[in-house]
């Protein structure tokens, strides 16, 4: 692999194929493979929501110290990362309790898992508020960029500079 690639996405794929049994076939894994699978999963789910959070959280926190809004642009970008955290918080427990009993996510106790939340569902719906709080996020300080005495390509090149480093 590249040098470009995270090391967390380098991490997870050692763990998945040295422990998990991920690249071979299903036929040739050891007992119980499936189930060390499942439970990786079960942890990257949760890795994953708080990765999701912490960013859009410190450039919220970053918004507010760089330019040290006052009134609305303060309580706004407040309220966002009051969202942020709450959805961060609703989805992480979500992923705690998507079976009831938890085991049943990766034991085959004899349980049906009945009890288990539509994971296709739940993974399709928390993309489109991810999305939504994505773009407002991207487009909060280009007011207030927009509005700095510089000439104008700067003020261009600012925007521009934020909207990258959004993606």
């Amino acid at each position: 692999m590249s040098p470009t690639v995270p090391s967390r996405v380098l991490l997870t794929l050692q763990v998945m194929v040295n422990y998990a049994g991920v690249g071979r076939h299903v036929n040739a894994l050891p007992r119980g493979t499936i189930e060390t699978w499942e439970k990786t999963l079960f942890a990257f789910e949760l890795l994953y929501f708080t990765a999701v959070a912490l960013p859009k959280m410190s450039i919220l926190c970053l918004y507010l110290r760089v330019f040290g809004w006052k009134g609305p642009m303060r309580r706004i970008t407040q309220g966002l990362l009051t969202v942020v955290v709450l959805i961060g918080a609703a989805l992480i427990s979500t992923t705690l309790v998507q079976c009831r009993p938890i085991m049943t996510w990766w034991e085959d106790t004899g349980i049906h898992r009945n009890n288990c939340i539509d994971e296709k569902m739940f993974f399709d719906a928390q993309c489109i508020p991810g999305l939504v709080l994505d773009l407002v996020i991207m487009v909060l300080p280009l007011r207030t960029i927009w509005r700095l005495k510089l000439p104008t390509a700067k003020r261009v090149a600012l925007v521009f500079v934020f909207v990258i480093a959004s993606l």
